[in-house]
């Protein structure tokens, strides 16, 4: 009678499959790791995306109320808005949650820090100020801003569209938005907001006199 053969595996052939099946489950947590950032990145970009475009809706809602205030020393009268590459000026009624109702001087620039640039909205009462110092919110982080501006220089000139706005008789037509800074996701970085109040001879112009009525 034969000797019986003995089946098995060998200690080699049992740490080889050891060995063999720790490195398929550690490629497959690298690539679960991996796409589970990747997908929180873009989740994270679309959510700063929706919140970027409701902010922009509501700039856009903002600016499309600026006043046509006009400032007097008794002698001189002029618009009480200012226009630069770097920064928009105006007096612009707030939502009652920011302060109350009212006329506010609304400032919207960047602001620049240790920790990066951010555009900020500053505001405080055109009349009767309340706080002693102007309110700040955050717009966008990680951004800076540049504006420019359309309408009639003056009587003689055609529109055009100009970095600074100078005309202290009139508003611009449109004031143009541009967003720089790096983002996960591309989207569009310059916006188009139409002033909507117009004024002319024979509708009422608010003043501002020097003792601020």
């Amino acid at each position: 009678m034969g000797a019986q053969q003995e089946c098995g595996f060998t200690l080699i052939e049992v740490l080889i499959a050891i060995a063999i099946f720790a490195i398929v489950t550690v490629m497959l947590y690298s690539g679960l790791y991996g796409a589970t950032k990747r997908l929180a990145v873009i989740d994270d970009a679309i959510e700063q995306s929706q919140n970027n475009h409701l902010v922009v809706a509501t700039l856009r809602k903002l600016v499309a109320q600026t006043q046509p205030i006009f400032e007097t020393d008794g002698n001189h009268r002029r618009l009480r808005f200012s226009g630069r590459r770097d920064e928009f000026n105006a007096v612009i009624p707030l939502p009652s949650h920011r302060g109350g109702p009212g006329l506010y001087n609304v400032t919207i620039q960047t602001r620049r820090g240790a920790a990066g640039d951010r555009v900020e909205m500053i505001y405080s009462p055109l009349v009767g100020a309340a706080y002693d110092e102007p309110e700040s919110i955050a717009v966008f982080d990680s951004k800076k801003v540049e504006f420019s501006y359309y309408g009639r220089a003056n009587d003689e000139s055609p529109p055009n569209w100009s970095s600074v706005w100078l005309n202290r008789d009139r508003l611009p037509s449109l004031v143009r938005m541009e967003l720089k800074g790096r983002d996960v996701l591309a989207e569009p970085k310059a916006f188009v907001f139409p002033l909507r109040l117009r004024f002319g001879p024979r509708q009422p112009q608010w003043v501002i006199h020097g003792n601020g009525t």
